[in-house]
């Protein structure tokens, strides 16, 4: 089955899924290359940590205004004119990887998911990771999953770090549930339900205690979305 996204670029653009997991875009392979330099003792561990530390939420407190923020950042003369921003989706905008790469870096929970796994994919084998669109206490949310021993566990790219106890400490499930998983050739729907999530409304409130998170706790943010 050929999922795609609508009205989440421009206007009543339909993209396919697996476009926004570009493994081979070479924002992606500089980022993979310059981790590999550093030789990391868990690599998988270290992409997950410098996703959550080098891609910030866009700087402002004011929730109404964040995917506007997301959308002038990479659009406003750079790669289209200024009147296209009418025709853009007011609710949220997803970015290809390239777009969420370029500095300083700013996006949200399915943009940092889908550099994560575009990252991934150049590491691991195919079926191994895949991005995932879902739930997260029962609002959308995007994440990221890997496969070990019969089992897929979440590394979410959305917290202030990679999680302390390793790659495989959270199994999937519960508070996470998972609609659909995909990377860049393949997409399982894994319960039904991913055109009406689609186009439900974004939960605002759920996402201003997330952005609170990074913007209000002085480890984590210096009020400019900063990560540490």
């Amino acid at each position: 089955m050929n999922f795609v996204v609508y009205g989440k670029r421009f206007g009543r653009e339909e993209v396919g899924l697996g476009e926004f997991i570009t493994p081979n875009t070479p924002a992606v392979i500089e980022v993979v290359e310059n981790i590999l330099a550093t030789n990391p003792p868990d690599l998988i561990l270290a992409m997950w940590d410098w996703c959550c530390k080098n891609i910030k939420y866009p700087p402002t407190k004011n929730i109404d205004k964040l995917e506007y923020t997301t959308r002038t950042r990479f659009l406003t003369g750079t790669l289209a004119s200024q009147p296209l921003l009418k025709d853009v989706n007011d609710v949220d905008f997803w970015q290809f990887p390239f777009e969420t790469l370029a500095l300083p870096r700013y996006g949200d929970c399915e943009d940092i998911s889908f550099v994560l796994c575009s990252m991934l994919l150049r590491v691991m084998p195919r079926g191994d990771i895949r991005c995932v669109v879902g739930t997260l206490y029962g609002w959308g949310h995007c994440w990221v999953s890997i496969f070990k021993d019969g089992q897929w566990y979440i590394i979410d790219p959305t917290l202030p770090k990679a999680d302390d106890g390793g790659i495989y400490s959270t199994p999937e499930g519960e508070p996470y549930t998972a609609l659909i998983k995909f990377d860049d050739q393949t997409a399982e729907e894994i319960e039904e339900g991913y055109e009406q999530f689609m186009n439900a409304p974004v939960n605002e409130e759920a996402k201003q205690a997330r952005m609170l998170r990074y913007y209000d706790e002085p480890e984590i943010g210096d009020g400019y979305g900063k990560r540490r």
